[in-house]
């Protein structure tokens, strides 16, 4: 597509005809409405947002936001119906239906709006605002506003353009909207903290924008994006979810170096219906999953491996073959440049799904030392790998769309209950901080022999035989591993002191 030249001054626009006719019809009623207004109290009509930014890129919008300056927009546009209504034969066409919109607050919608369709466009009428917002909550606070509150309330500058249907000129009342259009990037119309903290999904927004329309988001934005506490005030359900709905995935979540392979993305989805509840969500007959990701970090990674849940029936990259790394965290590290720490444990939740399955039907029949070292063997993350283990299975029961999936879901979610509950029982829940009382020395000086691989799998089994019989000093260990020499040493290549290999 050749890209147009974007003038840096206001101009007119080259309407089609129908957006000709609208035009002509919507000025003509704002003139009749007006007939018994006095003058500083006059309709002026613009369209707003996005179809003038496409319409200066080149691109057709059938999608038209119509701004109004002291009407709301279901007032407007039913006495546009009668305005249409009582001049059919000049216009040429009926009344179409007008859609009410009601206000809601708790979805952000403070003010009644409403839709029609003419001539084959979709418009919507709005009045222009002004948004506020409180400490204590992400919905705003909307009143009628002037086009410059209305423009510097937007996501960012492109998107701030209006174009005035009296003048038939583009206004550009941030002062950049023009110019960031000529430039090809994006920026917000106030400071970008500002913007991003008072509505925390601008940040998808733009984006969605930078990937769609190919333009470079300035580096300030890009800085107020990482901030701790701009990624605080997100939703994360709700970014995952825009992201699904807006077929954003490949170009956030996919490496960039790499083809990104067919992949079914309502994984994504689903796994974030799950993280949100049940995972993070309280249940009173489930209290032990309940209590499973409390921390921030844990709450974080869980949404991290919910994104990445789509990647978990792909293969492993070539370039990764060597460590087996599994496709998802390489996928992670490169599209999001994710520090080792998230990789990792990203790693190893979708490296040890089969095993944690494994260890959550078994681990109640295994002694306590058994237990303990497998639930060592995964980590301090551990938490994030069962949670993790848990969102999947219940991902592919949703996926089975079978009938009972509440009864199914139930089953689940009792399984691991009972998991949980016999790792607290058992005291496993800090199994990675677990230390043997026996050191290799102690262990190298007790056989006379020189230390070496065979040390490890030694340890670990006097650590395991420690947890059994958790009441055992140190002088008990070494007497236990005095009197199980054989059993201890046992298929392991080891070196006597002055002595040669045995």
């Amino acid at each position: 597509m050749t890209i147009p030249t974007i003038p840096t001054a206001p101009r007119a626009l080259a309407l089609s005809p129908e957006e000709t006719a609208v035009r002509r019809l919507l000025v003509d009623a704002a003139q009749e409405i007006d007939r018994d207004k006095p003058e500083d109290d006059r309709l002026v009509l613009r369209f707003t947002g996005g179809w003038v930014r496409d319409k200066l890129l080149g691109i057709r919008s059938v999608d038209i936001d119509v701004g109004i300056n002291n009407m709301s927009g279901y007032n407007f546009a039913t006495r546009l119906s009668e305005y249409i209504s009582a001049n059919m034969e000049k216009y040429g066409f009926e009344p179409r239906s007008v859609h009410k919109i009601e206000s809601n607050p708790e979805k952000s919608k403070h003010l009644e709006t409403a839709t029609t369709k003419i001539l084959g466009l979709d418009i919507d009428f709005v009045n222009l605002r002004s948004e506020t917002y409180s400490e204590d909550s992400r919905i705003p606070h909307m009143e009628f506003g002037t086009p410059e509150k209305d423009a510097l309330r937007r996501d960012c500058t492109i998107n701030a353009l209006f174009y005035n249907l009296h003048t038939e000129l583009v206004e550009d009342f941030t002062g950049l909207g023009l110019q960031d259009m000529a430039a090809r990037i994006i920026r917000t119309p106030l400071p970008p903290k500002e913007t991003f903290a008072d509505d925390p999904l601008r940040v998808l927004r733009l984006i969605r924008f930078s990937s769609r329309l190919d333009f470079a988001i300035v580096p300030e934005a890009k800085a107020a994006m990482k901030l701790l506490e701009i990624k605080a005030r997100r939703n994360p359900h709700a970014a995952l979810s825009l992201i699904h709905e807006l077929d954003l995935y490949n170009e956030i979540f996919s490496p960039p170096a790499q083809d990104a392979p067919t992949l079914d993305l309502q994984d994504m989805k689903m796994a974030a219906d799950v993280v949100r509840y049940p995972l993070l969500g309280y249940t009173p007959s489930h209290p032990h999953i309940s209590k499973l990701l409390t921390t921030n970090n844990e709450k974080y990674l869980a949404w991290l491996i919910a994104a990445m849940s789509p990647w978990r029936t792909q293969p492993v990259f070539p370039a990764d073959k060597k460590k087996n790394m599994p496709a998802a965290s390489t996928a992670i590290k490169e599209s999001l440049r994710s520090p080792n720490s998230i990789t990792g444990t990203i790693a190893k939740a979708f490296a040890n799904y089969e095993v944690i399955q494994n260890m959550v039907i078994g681990l109640k029949n295994w002694c306590r030392g058994k237990a303990g070292m497998e639930m060592r063997a995964l980590g301090a993350d551990w938490k994030s790998q069962v949670g993790a283990c848990l969102m999947f299975e219940l991902v592919d029961l949703k996926k089975k769309e079978v009938s009972d999936y509440e009864e199914g879901g139930k089953g689940v979610m009792d399984k691991y209950e009972a998991f949980l509950e016999v790792i607290a029982a058992k005291g496993l829940e800090e199994a990675f901080n677990f230390k043997s009382l026996l050191t290799g020395k102690d262990i190298a000086a007790e056989y006379a022999l020189q230390t070496g691989p065979w040390i490890k799998p030694t340890i670990e089994r006097s650590l395991q035989h420690q947890l059994d019989n958790p009441h055992k000093g140190k002088d008990e260990l070494l007497q236990w591993i005095r009197e199980n020499r054989q059993a201890l040493l046992d298929g392991l290549e080891y070196v006597g002191v002055g002595e040669g290999k045995k």
